[in-house]
């Protein structure tokens, strides 16, 4: 017996291409992400914000497991073709979610069912689930499940994700708050004139600074080697999309730093579930020497202790600053499943490979 036959003869899987054919609606989306690994990209306002800005660049496929009329289960992706792996599926969000993961409830039989429902779909070649929570029960379902399918399976870590443990870790919180880099660099624009830290929640307070805020960060990234993802009106369009229909819902966290009424820096961040999120940060590069971004850091610091949140989530990537302000790590893995064993077998080979080179670069950076 495999354990797809563990599922109930009751429930049924479909394969659909729009939100509306999932049966559910902006409540019971996201109730269904509620009973599971519950972030802001998870949210019914965060995927239609995407799809929006960039459904016409992928294929929408949502895999829907219902139990009679009673939608318990969704697997949110797109399809695109590519050149080196054939169809690839992905999350929907991919590239802007930092977190991941299947609405399923953390039940066993509808994610058997999403497999199955893939299988017997066919029409991709490589499944590639990015920026899954490591601690999410998905990671050790989907492994499980798709081998027991016949589906060859790679997890990899895949980011660090930095965070400031606040609730019951207060001492420790709030002495990275006063630390005298960060106290020295609010006393230094202090001096220079009114400083004013604002938090804006509402759509219709943000929307009049987001050119000023991608104005910023086109600025700020103009010279390097990485442009602003703000050059792209897709990403753009993205941003407010996500601002209009985050409205009244509490988990949008626009802060602004003025200077005499002057933007010096801003951040687009979350407040959802008990937690806050950094997400994107910009400053005036003309204020770069003052070190902008670390007073934004101090004012989010504050505001989330002042607030009682429970942890201050910097998110994926391991950039040096966020490491001096912050007291744990979690990580998210990167799952692959294969419809082709001889694809598995590079992919695998290749990663072996790698690890192997980054472990000898590793070795000889300690040895210098």
């Amino acid at each position: 017996m495999t354990v797809l036959s563990n599922q109930p003869t009751s429930s049924s899987v479909s394969i659909v291409s729009t939100f509306a054919e999932t049966g559910l609606d902006e409540r019971s989306w996201n109730a269904l992400a509620d009973r599971g690994t519950n972030f802001v990209f998870q949210t019914y306002q965060w995927n239609r914000s995407w799809l929006s800005a960039y459904g016409d660049q992928c294929e929408p496929l949502f895999v829907v497991v219902a139990n009679g009329s009673s939608t318990v289960g969704v697997a949110p992706l797109v399809v695109e073709q590519t050149s080196t792996q054939g169809r690839v599926a992905r999350f929907l969000g991919d590239g802007r979610s930092d977190y991941c993961d299947l609405l399923a409830a953390n039940d066993w039989n509808t994610v058997a069912a999403m497999v199955r429902g893939l299988r017997d779909y066919g029409r991709w070649d490589v499944l590639d689930l990015k920026n899954v929570p490591a601690q999410s029960q998905s990671v050790e379902m989907i492994r499980e499940i798709c081998r027991a399918a016949g589906f060859p399976v790679i997890v990899r870590d895949h980011f660090v994700c930095p965070t400031l443990l606040i609730r019951g870790h207060e001492a420790a919180a709030l002495k990275i708050l006063n630390k005298p880099a960060l106290r020295r660099r609010e006393n230094s624009l202090e001096r220079m004139g009114h400083l004013v830290c604002r938090d804006l929640t509402a759509a219709s307070d943000v929307e009049p600074y987001l050119d000023r805020f991608f104005g910023q960060h086109i600025t700020r990234w103009g010279s390097s080697s990485t442009p602003s993802l703000f050059c792209e009106a897709s990403n753009r369009l993205f941003y407010r999309e996500l601002t209009a229909r985050l409205d009244r819902t509490g988990w949008l966290l626009f802060s602004v730093i003025e200077l005499d009424e002057h933007p010096i820096a801003i951040h687009y961040g979350f407040d959802h579930q008990d937690s806050q999120f950094w997400y994107k940060p910009s400053f005036d590069p003309a204020f770069a020497s003052k070190s902008p971004g670390l007073m934004l850091v101090r004012h989010l610091i504050r505001r989330a202790i002042n607030q009682g949140r429970r942890e201050f989530d910097f998110t994926v990537g391991d950039e040096p600053f966020k490491k001096r302000f912050t007291n744990f790590e979690r990580k998210t893995v990167q799952i692959q499943v294969f419809k082709d064993p001889a694809r598995y077998a590079f992919e695998h080979s290749k990663h072996k490979v790698i690890s192997a080179m980054r472990r000898m670069a590793a070795s000889l950076r300690r040895q210098l």
